[in-house]
């Protein structure tokens, strides 16, 4: 009876199931039906991403025969693993392979395994996973323990106990010559984590927790021409005007959830960046009316695309029913300003008010990245392109 689907029937059925309902469905159909068997190995192999968690493993671990077919059918082919609170005695499981294709890694160390047994959690993935290029570790490791992914381009540190973090010095940022991104929440010895980073030929995004002005300025003392790019969320009310405004050829600006950054200090800001053409404000409550938005606009006639989120203009208060500012501002401007807005309100009722030539509207809303609070992120033209 099953054997009467073709192999195409039952791959459209088998791609609706989860990983869990697909070792169910193996197991149900062993010694029953070869074809349904074939197809769920065929779909793990080109299956390129998995994430595994508690509910798995403890599926896994009740049939190992089962569990070795399905390693041995992705670890040719698999690109990235998620394993959510995974245990040591699971990875070893796993010790017997090797994954060639594998680029990407995230994991999070069950409970019991936390602060105990991260240093061999992660000797045995750097074994197993030997090419990774991003990879997203958990807990932290001893600094004899660093793994030699040589190939890695991206390294989150986001969920590393910032204890290890500077325990590295000069050794360990450095044994990733590829490094093209980096995540890091705050580092208490800033000084070799500050050479470390400048001296990363690659390194074209940095996140950090930058947790005052001190920070910020010594990173822009020395790369603030080559940022082109970056976002603020919750902290730039830290960092002295003098400090931002290395920000000398900075194109695009992102202030997320940045409530006590007044309009007049938006203007200070951007005033004097004269090559800043995008201006992102997510969830940041900066003008309380349509009158500051224009006072923006004036204070940078470099800028070509701004980005606002629908609390600027959800009532009738926000629109001035004078248009001369609207209009002075738009006159002065030499080339076109296109304003995404994206909110509840009727784009009729919006497009009664911002009507001139020199603006574009959009009312799509755009694919945005949002960073945790108190982080900052910087992108720079890297020393070495090649």
């Amino acid at each position: 009876m099953l054997d009467k689907l073709n192999d195409d029937c039952w791959l459209e059925i088998i791609k609706y199931l989860d990983l869990y309902d697909k070792f169910a469905l193996y197991e149900a159909t062993k010694g029953v039906s070869n074809r349904v068997n074939s197809n769920v190995i065929y779909s793990w192999k080109h299956q390129l991403n998995f994430t595994l968690d508690n509910y798995m493993y403890g599926k896994m671990e009740e049939m190992p025969e089962l569990l070795d077919i399905f390693i041995s059918s992705i670890k040719d082919t698999v690109q990235k693993l998620i394993f959510q609170n995974v245990t040591v005695e699971f990875l070893k499981l796993w010790q017997k392979y090797t994954f060639p294709s594998m680029k990407t890694l995230k994991y999070t160390l069950d409970v019991c395994d936390y602060n105990r047994n991260d240093n061999e959690a992660i000797k045995i993935m750097a074994t197993i996973f030997p090419g990774l290029h991003s990879v997203k570790p958990h807990g932290g490791v001893d600094s004899g323990m660093v793994p030699q992914w040589t190939q890695l381009r991206k390294l989150d540190l986001s969920e590393w106990l910032s204890d290890y973090i500077p325990a590295y010095g000069n050794l360990f940022i450095l044994r990733y010559p590829l490094l093209e991104e980096l995540i890091v929440r705050q580092v208490s010895n800033f000084t070799n984590f500050y050479h470390e980073v400048m001296t990363m030929s690659k390194l074209h995004t940095l996140t950090i927790q930058l947790t005052d002005d001190y920070y910020l300025n010594k990173f822009l003392e020395k790369r603030g021409n080559d940022i082109h790019t970056i976002v603020f969320n919750n902290c730039i009310g830290k960092y002295k005007m003098n400090t931002l405004h290395k920000l000398r050829n900075l194109r695009h600006l992102t202030l997320q959830e940045e409530h006590h950054f007044t309009s007049e200090d938006l203007c200070k800001l951007i005033m004097d960046l004269n090559q800043l053409e995008q201006i992102d404000l997510i969830y940041s409550e900066i003008w309380p009316s349509e009158e500051e938005l224009w006072q923006t606009v004036a204070s940078c006639p470099s800028l070509k695309i701004l980005n606002i989120p629908g609390s600027y203009i959800d009532s009738d208060d926000f629109f001035d029913s004078n248009r001369h500012l609207m209009e002075d501002t738009l006159n002065k401007r030499s080339q076109p300003l296109t304003i995404h807005i994206y909110c509840d309100v009727p784009a009729k009722q919006i497009c009664d008010y911002f009507k001139h030539p020199q603006l574009k509207l959009s009312f799509e809303p755009l694919s945005m990245d949002l960073l945790d609070d108190e982080f900052a992120q910087i992108r720079l033209n890297p020393l070495l392109t090649t």
